[in-house]
């Protein structure tokens, strides 16, 4: 698609080195799942149910600057969130806790408030497909859930079996496939020009898109002067005036107290300095005296203005929502995280001396895949033994940590 479009670095010698093994100094920008230091890509995704999460937190960051910015004339902020997933992603924890694959899916969606389209036809009805997305904006209050039935490997010899997860298809169903849609069977790595010349317009349509914010956001500005100060700031976020608040403070007013303590105490001043601080703990706030007014939360039942996030106890989904967070836009928001150290690691002792890498622990994985995506996230770790809890708990858990 990035090819299609029109990027530049997606040239199709790039793409002929999909999935390759980086050999003999090779390498290419086509690794079989998508990194965020590339080019038009969001998020890095691979792990499965990340992206679900990442889209959460990329949702949660439109609605807030929305909610505190857009007027009734203008509105400057209206990022739609659209998130492509398959059924194996969701029936990951983070994406949602103990679905199974028998369970009638449209059911749970709806069970949780999402609004459920249907589009039986997947495999080739691309009208049906464009209409379920047209409809889904008309909705309102609520996400919506678009479930395109398909088959994986439609129409060749591996339908519906694992094979046509990865793999190479065979060269029957190739000739025929290609035969159809009107290429030369012999040919590799083709495309048919009517096919480009579509995609090639949508590169054109989003610098037109780009280049009409941009002027609106003048027009903002000029209107709103303020707010219009305030939301360019937030899009060039600086750290000095959180450095230089902590450069102030005395060190030894902290001396002799636990990690959650001190840490409650600076993030206070800090939440108050920082207007690009987001986020929240998970169902432990009190023990890690994260402080905040009800008049901060955001939520549907109170509006999304807020910047403090009630995560209940779901820490993988905490650090892969701020990860979602921190993508939205450089700068724009700085998201935090906090629970016990235990539950940042939650596995035992032998499961983790002996695991190749930390993809069993609980909120782990969407702290390694932030670092690994280099997306700035304070995850705060109390009860870590600092006057608090047996250090016998926590004598490799700091260097467990390390290694994310």
């Amino acid at each position: 698609m990035n090819h299609l479009v029109g990027y530049d670095a997606w040239t199709m010698e790039e793409l002929k080195g999909y999935g390759s093994a980086k050999t003999n100094g090779y390498h290419t920008l086509c690794h079989a799942h998508p990194e965020i230091q590339t080019s038009a890509v969001e998020v890095t995704t691979g792990p499965l149910g990340q992206g679900i999460a990442n889209a959460v937190g990329l949702a949660i960051a439109s609605k807030n600057l929305a909610a505190n910015f857009n007027k009734d004339d203008i509105s400057i902020i209206k990022s739609r969130i659209w998130c492509t997933t398959g059924d194996g992603c969701l029936m990951e924890g983070v994406a949602m806790e103990d679905w199974i694959n028998t369970e009638d899916t449209n059911a749970k969606m709806r069970a949780q408030g999402w609004q459920v389209i249907d589009v039986m036809g997947g495999n080739f009805n691309v009208e049906d497909i464009l209409a379920a997305l047209r409809l889904s904006s008309t909705y309102k209050g609520k996400p919506v859930f678009i479930n395109v039935r398909t088959t994986i490997g439609v129409d060749t010899a591996v339908a519906g079996t694992y094979k046509a997860h990865h793999g190479a298809i065979d060269k029957d169903s190739l000739w025929r496939w290609k035969s159809m849609i009107g290429l030369d069977p012999e040919s590799s790595h083709t495309i048919l020009p009517e096919s480009l010349a579509f995609f090639r317009e949508r590169k054109d349509h989003g610098a037109r898109l780009q280049s009409e914010w941009e002027a609106q956001l003048e027009r903002y500005c000029d209107k709103y002067p303020e707010d219009g100060k305030r939301l360019k700031s937030r899009f060039n976020t600086s750290t000095e005036p959180g450095l230089k608040l902590l450069s102030e403070l005395d060190s030894e007013q902290f001396q002799g107290k636990a990690t959650r303590q001190s840490n409650g105490a600076i993030l206070e001043l800090l939440w108050k300095a920082v207007p690009s601080l987001c986020g929240g703990g998970a169902d432990l706030v009190n023990s890690n005296q994260i402080k905040y007014a009800d008049i901060d939360v955001f939520h549907p039942t109170v509006g999304y203005k807020g910047r403090y996030l009630r995560n209940g106890i779901r820490e993988h989904a905490m650090t892969a929502i701020a990860n979602g967070l921190a993508a939205y836009h450089p700068r724009a928001f700085l998201p935090i995280t906090a629970t016990f150290l235990l539950f940042y690691l939650y596995v035992s002792r032998e499961s983790v001396d002996r695991a190749t890498d930390l993809t069993e622990q609980q909120a782990a994985p969407g702290v390694r895949m932030g670092a690994l995506s280099e997306l700035p996230a304070i995850h705060i770790a109390t009860h870590d033994s600092f006057r608090e809890w047996p250090s016998s708990l926590y004598g490799k858990d700091s260097t467990d940590i390390c290694l994310l």
